[in-house]
């Protein structure tokens, strides 16, 4: 009797720190500035050129990834970008990571 008792206590002490594990991973995203050191870079509604594009990231312009995988990331145009200009707000959208690099002011 005491021995179930300890294996339903291990056991609920996993299920507890597998959700806390897969909760940190989901959240422990950093964002990060790029800057886009092409002539110019689609930011889509997906992650790959079959979906539309809203516009373009021009070279020298931030983007802020707040998540995605490579190669292609996830994020924002900030307010430094003819994409922002255009459209009055903050464009989320995918991008292609190797065109971008970590910006450094």
């Amino acid at each position: 009797m005491k021995t179930r008792k300890s294996i339903k206590k291990a056991l609920s002490m996993l299920v507890v720190l597998v959700i806390v594990v897969s909760l940190t991973a989901t959240f422990a995203w950093a964002e990060e500035t790029l800057v886009c050191n092409v002539g110019y870079a689609h930011v889509r509604t997906g992650p790959g050129t079959e979906y539309p594009s809203y516009g373009y990231m021009y070279q020298g312009e931030l983007f802020q990834r707040t998540g995605g995988t490579s190669p292609w990331i996830y994020g924002y145009a900030t307010w430094v970008s003819s994409l922002y200009e255009a459209y009055g707000y903050a464009v989320y959208g995918y991008t292609y990571g190797p065109y971008y690099a970590l910006f450094t002011p």
